[in-house]
């Protein structure tokens, strides 16, 4: 996959960006970008303690929107860090929508933002 990041992920990241400043308890924000093009975002505040029911609400708003198909994903810890959503979170939007394994989740490389495809992860 080309590792180029494209306008979309940077206005991914001016949003996650956005809603960590504006809610600092937080302990993670992912936002995503689905197929019909809408933005969605989860603002993870028990993740750290393996709580998964904001996440478990999350996909029922999808569900409930008819947004279950995603192509971007960003995932943003509250010390601004661009990393991997959970394992729970990653296996959940791949049940969500099959063609879910084709969408780009940003990540810090070595020197640089990278995206790989939803199924190099799992």
């Amino acid at each position: 996959m080309e590792n180029i990041l494209t306008s979309e992920f940077y206005y991914l990241l001016d949003e996650a960006e956005k809603l960590i400043r504006a809610d600092p308890s937080a302990d993670q924000v992912i936002v995503v970008r689905t197929a019909k093009g809408s933005v969605c975002h989860l603002l993870n505040r028990s993740i750290m303690a393996g709580d998964t029911k904001e996440e478990d609400a999350f996909f029922t708003m999808l569900i409930d929107r008819e947004e279950t198909a995603i192509q971007a994903v960003v995932c943003m810890w509250n010390n601004r860090s661009i990393d991997l959503p959970s394992s729970h979170f990653r296996h959940r939007l791949m049940e969500l929508c099959p063609d879910n394994q084709n969408a780009v989740v940003l990540l810090q490389g070595e020197n640089a933002l990278i995206v790989k495809k939803l199924e190099q992860l799992i």
